[in-house]
């Protein structure tokens, strides 16, 4: 299951990554939010940040029970948790459009999946095979 969940989010953090990179008005529109040249310049960062993740996510999706892939999944988490967090916030004071809901619903369900697996229920570890 947790292979699925880096799979899935192999797809939206490149998708959203390259909206934000390359069309960052798109989103802003979409979501009701203010777009100037600063929050371009933010959103443009935020993008490279983001599909600078994909890659990662599909390198790993195999290796998720290893402690490289244990501690990724708790990273994600917690940024999961914290951007819930702050998108809905930012739904609940008018800074996002109802259609912001949609991307709290989207770190909420990645970041309670994380949690759950990066901290109670972590997969067994199974060593690769030894080096000669």
């Amino acid at each position: 299951m947790l292979r699925t969940l880096f799979v899935v989010d192999t797809f939206v953090a490149g998708a959203f990554g390259i909206v934000l990179l390359f069309a960052p008005g798109l989103l802003f529109t979409l979501y009701g939010m203010q777009y100037g040249a600063s929050s371009d310049f933010v959103a443009r960062l935020l993008g490279a940040f983001v599909l600078g993740q994909a890659p990662l996510l599909w390198a790993m999706r195999d290796h998720t029970a290893t402690p490289a892939g244990i501690a990724m999944t708790r990273a994600h988490g917690t940024i999961d948790t914290v951007s819930t967090i702050l998108c809905a916030q930012a739904c609940l004071s008018g800074v996002m459009n109802g259609q912001g809901w949609g991307v709290v619903a989207l770190f909420a369900l990645f970041g309670a999946g994380r949690l759950y697996y990066g901290f109670f229920a972590r997969p067994a570890f199974t060593p690769g095979p030894a080096a000669s």
